[in-house]
């Protein structure tokens, strides 16, 4: 399934960017950035990989909710770590007004991924 191969190469990418924004904060001494690179390695690699690693072992889910589930996932996730940047780097007034709707989009995410698995048929044996 795409899908499966498209949040685990996201998820991948988070991580790179996730790494590097720590690897910066350590050299630097200033971890201000730690709630963005937190939110990065686990609503971008951990999640993105979870959901990319159900989808590659559950065929069987329906490939319509799991494309719209991925979209939902990339544009929350890419306007909340937008959102938390500016409110860690620089308190800016938009953080709030980008969290919100990215914490949503994650959330719609979520919904479709938790109907996509409640809608499974799985045969258990015996």
């Amino acid at each position: 399934m795409r899908v499966a191969k498209g949040f685990l190469v996201t998820g991948a990418f988070w991580l790179v960017i996730g790494f590097l924004i720590g690897i910066i904060m350590g050299a630097m001494g200033d971890h201000s950035l730690m709630p963005l690179h937190a939110h990065m390695n686990l609503i971008g690699f951990t999640l993105m990989t979870g959901f990319g690693l159900g989808y590659a072992l559950l065929p069987d889910l329906h490939p319509g909710l799991a494309r719209a589930h991925y979209w939902l996932h990339q544009a929350g996730t890419l306007v909340m770590m937008i959102g938390l940047y500016l409110k860690y780097a620089m308190d800016h007034p938009l953080a709030k007004p980008l969290l919100v709707p990215g914490s949503f989009l994650i959330l719609a995410g979520a919904i479709l991924w938790l109907i996509n698995l409640l809608r499974l048929k799985i045969s258990a044996p015996g």
